[in-house]
């Protein structure tokens, strides 16, 4: 079959089972070699995405049942991420960056059964399937096999056929054994009946005796492990052991784990984060969020120099200096600006001159804590990525004719350009709607990389818990994340593959005007506001960990978290990138799933990018082109304001499938602190507590009307 790059890391991905265009032979997928090097800054990235996942799953996995049986970490992770009992991810050992290109497969399950009698007959491997092929006849008739389409599955990542093989642990052995015979008779043949709708009705009989037995089998994995804890005293039941039959064709088979990034060339920045580059960080960041910075004035510098005999220096400085400030050519401006830094970080090397302090010991105090921090929330680690973003993405490609600033768009993207009337008219009712929906820069970006990877899997859930229902009761079971199977190849010794696919896709860039959120943030008397120009510092300095999963912020319940600068710029932000997702989906004829979002919410702005990975059509240009004030205009019509769903997010506050919401696998922050009130205004939202008599919202399009 022939399949796309993304089809392969996912639908085909190692470890899934598959069927044949027209429905012939079930088979399993295993992972071939096509190994890849991404460059540093990518490997990084993708380093780091799969570190927070991993630690993530394994936290909530093994906190899901407080107060029940325990729960170990070898039931959470494989053992690829797990160093002794300690989650650890190491790349360069475990794991190869791989091509998603081409997919090996083996038949499975190797289990037949013949629809006349019902007889079952299963094979260990192809190659005993090609030694005994399946007889002809059975006894009386003749035989009519066919493959059966059902298999066990279990949460702790295991796959096996419908066989009645019972696994039994043996105490004094510490160790779990196969039964594969009949345990009355010792016959090892069964039949299978399965004409039943219900899996609950199905049952194996035994052809030596006719005894028969459930559907049933416990999971190899689970048994082993909680054998020897059942021995020790401790209380498990076999709803934590027992498999689950599903059909081959479930989504519970198999959920692929993974993540996307939008990629950065540049990592100099982002080599700040390490733990020992606080003071520098610290500076970075000072400068790019105009925090007040301590530094030795130019006349302390330059009689430092003079008295060194580096005088020279300091007269190269200043020209170059004055050339980057007077430069009308960015790129030139650039380049002057990169030569007078590399001197001034020769007297920094040299110990000439102290590199100062960041002012802010608020700033500096997160800047020890955020390692600490949920990773896809860290605005200190968000404000890097966005400068190099801006840098690579926004500024030099504007510069270079590959993104278009709305109000100054090229031939393709308005036919007015040429025409000065016509041109005139465009910005004029461009710039009111984006002046009337608070945005002060929007830039199309033609060709934005972006990065898919795919790590590993899951069973019957996609998230590390799975709620199993028994007699009455909900009991939730740790879900294994499972690393995909090793690849099949001479020199992989045993690494398991990392699918790596990248594409260029159209992307909108969009930063909120910062005087317009401090309006809103004030008339809904949020706290602790600071001037215009430090909304950006003032975050950074007050954020608090929001968590990897956001928990203050799920209730469904009357809340209990009080509202911050944070939470409601980050809900702000939030919810205009999911309006304009819903606008962008009505006029461009891209699914709104097939949009993704990044939000950099120190710097109050945030991406959209069309996620797909095959070529793109030019879908976001062609809706600018041809529908820009509609697509614009939609955002705050009342009726796209308004809950398709009546009141319910009217009256609570919130937002739902039918306004705002999309896929939790496309939301950033898996749709919390999100709310058609921060845009429309009404009721507060769930999360927030209700203190000081406060009932309402005002919202943002009603500050910028």
């Amino acid at each position: 079959m022939v399949r796309s790059r993304g089809q392969v890391a996912t639908t085909y991905a190692p470890g899934k089972l598959f069927t044949w265009e027209g429905g012939r032979g079930i088979c399993l997928s295993v992972p071939l070699a096509d190994l890849k090097k991404p460059h540093a800054t990518q490997r990084r990235m993708i380093g780091e995405g799969i570190d927070e996942f991993v630690a993530t799953w394994a936290a909530r996995a093994a906190n899901c049942r407080p107060n029940g049986a325990p729960i170990y970490m070898e039931q959470c992770l494989d053992r690829k991420f797990l160093n002794g009992h300690e989650v650890q991810v190491d790349l360069d050992a475990g794991f190869e960056f791989t091509n998603p290109t081409k997919m090996g497969y083996i038949p499975y399950p190797l289990l037949f059964q013949c629809t006349v009698c019902k007889r079952l007959r299963h094979y260990e491997s192809p190659e005993t399937q090609a030694k005994e092929a399946l007889p002809r006849r059975c006894s009386d008739h003749a035989s009519d096999w066919k493959q059966v389409d059902v298999v066990f599955v279990h949460w702790s990542g295991t796959l096996e056929p419908l066989t009645p093989t019972r696994y039994e642990y043996l105490p004094n052995e510490r160790r779990v054994i196969a039964y594969e015979k009949c345990g009355k008779c010792g016959s090892d043949e069964f039949t299978l009946h399965n004409n039943s709708t219900s899996f609950s009705d199905w049952y194996f009989r035994c052809v030596g005796c006719s005894e028969t037995s459930d559907v049933t089998k416990a999971d190899k994995f689970t048994r082993t492990i909680l054998g020897g804890k059942q021995q020790a005293g401790e209380t498990h039941e076999f709803i934590e052991i027992n498999m689950l039959p599903v059909s081959y064709r479930a989504n519970a088979v198999q959920y692929v784990q993974g993540n996307r990034f939008i990629v950065l060339e540049d990592g100099r920045r982002l080599l700040l984060l390490g733990p020992s580059e606080h003071e520098a960080l610290a500076r970075e960041i000072a400068t790019i969020h105009n925090v007040p910075f301590a530094e030795p004035s130019e006349v302390e510098i330059q009689e430092k120099l003079r008295a060194c005999g580096r005088e020279q220096e300091w007269t190269e400085w200043v020209e170059l200096d004055g050339d980057a400030r007077k430069e009308a050519s960015p790129g030139r401006a650039r380049a002057f600006r990169k030569e007078a830094d590399a001197i001034r970080q020769k007297w920094f090397a040299d110990n000439l001159i102290e590199k100062g302090s960041v002012q802010s010991s608020a700033l500096r105090q997160n800047i020890a804590l955020r390692s600490a921090w949920a990773k896809r929330f860290d605005p200190i680690r968000l404000t890097l990525e966005h400068a190099t973003f801006y840098d690579e993405h926004v500024r030099h490609k504007v510069e270079e004719r590959k993104a278009n600033n709305v109000l100054s768009p090229d031939r393709t993207l308005s036919d007015a350009v040429g025409d000065p009337a016509r041109f005139a008219d465009y910005k004029r009712v461009i710039g009111g709607l984006l002046n009337r929906s608070g945005i002060k820069e929007m830039v199309l970006i033609r060709n934005l990389p972006i990065c898919e990877y795919t790590f590993g899997y899951s069973r019957v859930s996609p998230t590390p818990i799975y709620t199993r229902e028994h007699n009455n009761r909900s009991v939730p079971m740790p879900v294994r994340l499972m690393a995909f199977p090793s690849l099949i190849s001479e020199n992989s010794g045993g690494s398991s593959p990392i699918y790596v696919l990248e594409q260029d896709n159209e992307a909108f860039y969009v930063r909120l005007d910062e005087g317009q959120v401090l309006k809103w943030l004030e008339a809904n008397g949020v706290p602790d506001l600071p001037q215009l120009g430090q909304l950006g510092a003032a975050y950074l300095e007050q954020y608090q960990d929001f968590k990897p999963f956001m928990e203050a912020y799920r209730t469904r319940e009357e809340g209990q978290t009080p509202r911050t600068l944070c939470s409601y710029i980050y809900m702000l932000l939030h919810s205009v990138s999911h309006q304009m997702i819903e606008a962008l989906a009505e006029t461009s004829g891209l699914d709104r799933d097939g949009i993704g979002e990044h939000l950099y919410p120190a710097d109050l702005a945030f991406v959209l990018y069309r996620r797909g990975m095959t070529p793109d059509l030019g879908n976001i240009s062609a809706m600018w082109r041809n529908q820009a004030k509609t697509f614009l205009g939609h955002m705050m019509e009342p009726r796209s304001l308004r809950c398709g769903s009546g009141s319910l997010c009217d009256a609570r506050g919130a937002a739902c499938p039918a306004c705002i919401l999309i896929s939790d696998i496309s939301c950033i922050a898996g749709n919390q602190l999100v709310s058609r009130a921060a845009l429309a205004g009404g009721s507060l939202p769930m999360w927030e507590a209700r203190e000081g008599g406060r009932d309402y919202v005002t919202g943002f399009f009603e500050i910028c009307a």
